[in-house]
This record gives C-alpha cells, sequence and structure tokens, in this order.
C-alpha cells in the first residue's frame, strides 16, 4: 500500500502521523497484554519539537567565518581556552590566524578547531582540526571530510589508533562555501560553512 502526501497539508499530515503513533502504541499494549516479545515503541517518547516541525524543510544556515575577523562568532564557537586548558594540551596555539572551537559529540566528545588567515583580500588559507577533549586519543576510524556544495570530497583524514589530531588544510575565496562531516562509527555531524 503506498500514501501520497503530496496533497495534504501540513496539519494533515501531522494527524496521520498522529493516528500512526497511536496505533502502533495499541499494538505494543495488545503485544505486551499478549506476552510477545515487542519493539520498544515508546510513543511518548516522541519529540513535540519533531512533531511540530513535520514537513518543514529545516536548513542549518552555514557558518559566517568572514566575521570571525571581526570578532563576530556563533555562539556555540568558543575561543581555544575556554575548550581546553592551554599549560595542558599540546594543541599549537603558534599558528596566526583568528581560532574558534566548538565541542562535538560523537562516540566520545571532540572538537573542531578552525583557524582562519587571510592571504589576500579574496584568499583565505583555513586549518580544520579535530582534537580528542576527554581522550589523549580520538577514536580509531574518526574521519572528517571537507565537500564542496555539490558533495564533491575534497578533502579527508581520519584518525588512527594512535591519533592525537586530525588535521586539513586548504584555501578558499571569498564567498566560497563548504561543509565540514565528521564521522565515528555510525555517527555523523556536519557543519556547513561560508567564507
Amino acid at each position: 500500500m503506498s500514501i501520497t502526501t503530496s496533497n495534504l497539508s501540513n496539519k494533515d499530515r501531522l494527524e496521520r502521523i498522529w493516528h500512526l503513533l497511536q496505533d502502533a502504541e495499541k499494538l505494543q499494549q495488545e503485544r505486551i497484554n499478549s506476552g510477545f516479545d515487542y519493539v520498544n515503541l515508546y510513543v511518548e517518547d516522541v519529540e513535540s519539537d519533531w512533531l511540530e516541525n513535520w514537513g518543514e524543510d529545516v536548513t542549518e544556515l552555514p557558518v559566517r567565518l568572514r566575521q570571525w575577523f571581526h570578532n563576530v562568532f556563533e555562539p556555540d564557537w568558543h575561543s581555544i581556552e575556554e575548550i581546553f586548558d592551554p599549560a595542558a594540551t599540546k594543541i599549537s596555539l603558534q599558528t596566526a590566524g583568528v581560532k574558534r572551537a566548538k565541542l562535538i559529540d560523537l562516540e566520545s566528545q571532540v572538537a573542531l578547531i578552525v583557524t582562519l588567515k587571510n592571504e589576500s583580500s579574496t584568499k583565505t588559507s583555513i586549518l580544520l582540526q579535530v582534537h580528542g577533549t576527554d581522550l589523549h586519543y580520538l577514536p580509531e576510524n574518526l574521519l572528517m571530510t571537507v565537500l564542496s556544495p555539490l558533495g564533491v570530497v575534497l578533502g579527508c583524514a581520519i584518525a588512527h589508533q594512535t591519533s592525537e589530531v586530525i588535521q586539513l588544510e586548504f584555501t578558499v575565496e571569498r564567498g566560497e562555501e563548504f561543509t565540514v562531516e565528521i564521522k565515528s562509527g555510525c555517527l555523523t555531524v556536519t557543519q556547513n560553512f561560508l567564507m
């Protein structure tokens, strides 16, 4: 059976989903009462935000890197000192440029560090680094990939058993967009950037 939802309004789709969730809850209760093994379908745990936003295209705005040169940063991007103890870390602070770090929760917590350095009025050098925050080494096989807006792989780095940091360095032009994807096991985090 196939259901076409393109002609339904968001309200109709939400109502349809709500009825399907209620049916799933009834089925779960029947299986519990019958003593069968059942799949945990905790309908109560469905987040209301997800239901409220169903059918909407939620597009993450890119991090506007050019603003960093004017000390304007998004709230989840912190100074290196806010995340790491400078005396206890091996993070190279000698690299010139504007640096910010963002904490990322994967199998363990890591930090994506972005360093910007103006090369000319139109070109900027970017150094991307991933450091572990709670472990000496990064999770093995942690993968950082840089993608073009069309999904073309521009570069990648992978953590090995004893990797403390992985990094990629490249140059972008003003107005250029790219995406950084960090993957560990089955978890993937993406961050869009605009120079």
